[in-house]
C-alpha cells in the first residue's frame, strides 16, 4: 500500500539571499526571500523574535518613570541617535551608560530603564535630522547635528553638558562626521568648509585651535563634501566623500607632522554618515549603487573597493530602493 507521506529535504540556507537570479536555477541552499531574519555571531540565521511594548505610558507628560522608554512626552519625536557610553575615569572599573538624542533633547540612562533629559532648559538640533551623531572621544559623548544651528556639545560621564568653548577654548564647528583616533577628535564636512577634516590636540578634544591641532582639505571643488569618517582601521582613518561622485581617502601617520592624505578609491559615494560601518576587519558603506566593502588585501598591499550587494542588486536596478530613501539608511 502506498504511503501518503512524502520525503522532503530542507537544506540549510548557507548560500545567502539571491533575489536577482531565477529561483529555478538556484542551488537548494540559497534563499529567495528572507523576512525578520536575525544574524548571529557565527553567521547563523534565525527568525527574529517579537518586540514587547515598553510602556503604555509613552504618551504621558512625565519625562521619566519605571518602564518608560524614549521619549516619554506628550508629543513623542523620533530617536535620532543612540550610543553605548563606556567610561573608566581614573579607575579600572568600567561605567556603562546610554545616550540618545530624541526630539530636541539629549537623554541619558544608566541602563535601569529610566531616561533623563540632559537638556531640559534648552533645545538641541533639528527634529527633522536623521544624521545626528554621538562620538565617544576622550571620555565624553560628543553630540552633533549637522542640520541645525546647535553647536556640538560633550556629555560627561556624570551626564553633565560641557560646551567646547568652556575654559577659554573655541567652539567646535558644526560638522557632518567624526571619529576618535590617536587621542584626537577628527571632524569632517564642516558647515563652513564641507571638504575639510579638522583634528584637535592630543589628549584634549576641547583644544581645536592650538599648535597641536590641524586640518586637511580633501579634494575641494570636486562636487562632493566629506560625508563619513571611519573608526581607526589598521592604524589609519578613512574619509568618505559624497553624495554625488564619491571618493575614499586614507589619513595615515601618528603625529601631525607625519599625517598624510592619499586617495584609495573613487566612485560609490557614501550618502550619509550613518551608512558607514567600521568593523575590526572591514568597513562597509551604502551608496546609490549598492553596498560596498573596503578591505585590506595582499594583492597590492593596499586597500581596494569591493561590491557586496550583487545578490540583491535588483532592489537598486528596479528602483525598489531609491536614492531618496537610501540617504536615510543606517548601519550598525
Amino acid at each position: 500500500m502506498s504511503s501518503d507521506l512524502k520525503q522532503f529535504s530542507l537544506h540549510p540556507a548557507l548560500g545567502g539571499l539571491d533575489i536577482s537570479s531565477d529561483p529555478s536555477v538556484l542551488d537548494p541552499n540559497f534563499l529567495t526571500a528572507s523576512n525578520n531574519v536575525e544574524y548571529l555571531e557565527g553567521g547563523q540565521r534565525r527568525k527574529r523574535g517579537g518586540t514587547a511594548v515598553y510602556s503604555t505610558g509613552l504618551l504621558s507628560s512625565s519625562s521619566t518613570g519605571t518602564g518608560k522608554f524614549l521619549p516619554a512626552t506628550s508629543n513623542p519625536q523620533p530617536v535620532r541617535a543612540l550610543a553605548d557610553f563606556w567610561t573608566y575615569g581614573t579607575t579600572i572599573v568600567a561605567d556603562q551608560k546610554l545616550l540618545s538624542v530624541s526630539g530636541n533633547s539629549i537623554f541619558g540612562s544608566t541602563g535601569d530603564g529610566l531616561w533623563t533629559n540632559l537638556t531640559p532648559s534648552s533645545s538641541f538640533g533639528s527634529t527633522a535630522s536623521v544624521n545626528t551623531t554621538i562620538t565617544l572621544a576622550g571620555g565624553f559623548g560628543v553630540t552633533n547635528d549637522p542640520l541645525s544651528t546647535s553647536l556640538p556639545v560633550a556629555v560627561t560621564s556624570s551626564f553633565g553638558i560641557k560646551q567646547f568653548n568652556s575654559s577659554g577654548n573655541a567652539s567646535l564647528p558644526i560638522y557632518t562626521a567624526a571619529t576618535y583616533h590617536l587621542n584626537r577628535l577628527f571632524t569632517g564636512g564642516l558647515s563652513t568648509a564641507p571638504s575639510a577634516v579638522n583634528f584637535t590636540a592630543a589628549n584634549n578634544i576641547f583644544d581645536s585651535t592650538g599648535t597641536d591641532t590641524g586640518s586637511f582639505t580633501v579634494a575641494i571643488g570636486d562636487g562632493d563634501q566629506v560625508i563619513g569618517l571611519s573608526q581607526p582601521f589598521y592604524g589609519s582613518v578613512y574619509v568618505w566623500k559624497g553624495p554625488q561622485y564619491g571618493s575614499v581617502w586614507q589619513i595615515s601617520g601618528n603625529t601631525p607632522s607625519a599625517f598624510a592624505l592619499a586617495e584609495v578609491a573613487h566612485g560609490a559615494p557614501l550618502l550619509n554618515p550613518k551608512a558607514l560601518v567600521s568593523t575590526p576587519s572591514d568597513i562597509y558603506w551604502v551608496s546609490n549603487y549598492g553596498i560596498h566593502s573596503l578591505r585590506t588585501t595582499c594583492k597590492f598591499g593596499n586597500v581596494e573597493q569591493a561590491f557586496l550587494s550583487l545578490p540583491i542588486q535588483i532592489l537598486w536596478r528596479n528602483g525598489l530602493i531609491t536614492r531618496t530613501a537610501l540617504k536615510n539608511a543606517w548601519g550598525g
